[in-house]
């Protein structure tokens, strides 16, 4: 959440970036530069690498005050509610994750699932009847975090399982969402999201109706209106700065399930690019 104190650094941060004039409108290949420098490696030799991550970190701070001033005008309170929901989200010193604090951050996602249309609706099902069972199984074995519930489970049980399904799940909305806002189309970003992810994870009748996913998303357009149609550009800073909230808590989830070796599909073994992590 923000407070008060971060105001005067974003109004300095805000100022260098008008002397370099890095606004959206002098500077409108910023956001798509900045995207590139995660996902194409051919558009790094066109920015220096520490002064391009110095804009970026002012154009959030841009996007984080705008949302919140929309929030408080009662518009676009989705994606408010998203990126503080992931930056809530506390991790303790071996990766650990508060469990009711978990299932929030995913169930703020589910709006953007929604705006996907009927072509994932399985993974909102999958998501609710997930959560509910990860929660049971804290409840049973009396813990009230991820990690604890895993290991009084012995890494076997149903909230383990639960837990992993939601993990590579939140892997193919992170390589999905990533590569949209690079610039592919979202029917690629699926496309490509699927391959990487959970294809491999899936049994074959199952692979072969998510490979058509692709043909049932809305167009590009649509998908951003239906998050918030009067800027759509703002929904693609949003959705990025969501990914760069996330990433690091993704990164240790990931890192537990490979380190324990409870993930056994080599694809959803890979953790996210330290190179994107906010």
């Amino acid at each position: 959440a923000w407070t008060e104190g971060q105001q005067p650094a974003f109004e300095k941060r805000a100022s260098m970036l008008a002397s370099v004039g890095a606004h959206d409108d002098e500077n409108p290949d910023l956001y798509t530069q900045r995207s590139a420098l995660s996902h194409k490696p051919s558009f790094r030799k066109s920015l220096n690498t520490r002064e391009s991550q110095r804009l970026l970190q002012v154009e959030d701070l841009m996007v984080r005050e705008r949302l919140r001033d929309m929030a408080a005008n009662g518009e676009a309170k989705q994606f408010v509610h998203i990126i503080e929901a992931w930056e809530t989200l506390s991790v303790s010193e071996n990766g650990d994750m508060v469990t009711e604090e978990f299932i929030e951050a995913m169930d703020s996602i589910l709006v953007v699932i929604d705006a996907l249309g009927g072509a994932l609706s399985l993974i909102k099902q999958d998501w609710k009847s997930q959560m509910a069972k990860v929660r049971a199984s804290c409840i049973r074995h009396g813990v009230v975090t991820l990690y604890r519930m895993i290991e009084c489970e012995n890494a076997k049980g149903e909230g383990t399982d639960c837990l992993i399904w939601m993990k590579r799940s939140l892997q193919f909305v992170e390589v999905m969402m990533s590569n949209f806002v690079a610039g592919e189309t979202l029917a690629e970003s699926i496309d490509v999201a699927y391959k990487r992810t959970l294809h491999d994870a899936h049994p074959w009748v199952v692979r072969v109706v998510a490979g058509k996913i692709r043909f049932a998303v809305p167009p590009d357009d649509v998908f951003l209106d239906r998050l918030y149609k009067e800027d759509r550009m703002l929904v693609k800073k949003a959705i990025r700065l969501f990914l760069c909230v996330m990433r690091p808590k993704l990164f240790y989830l990931v890192k537990h399930y490979n380190d324990n070796m409870i993930e056994k599909v080599q694809a959803c073994r890979v953790l996210p690019e330290v190179a994107v992590m906010a």
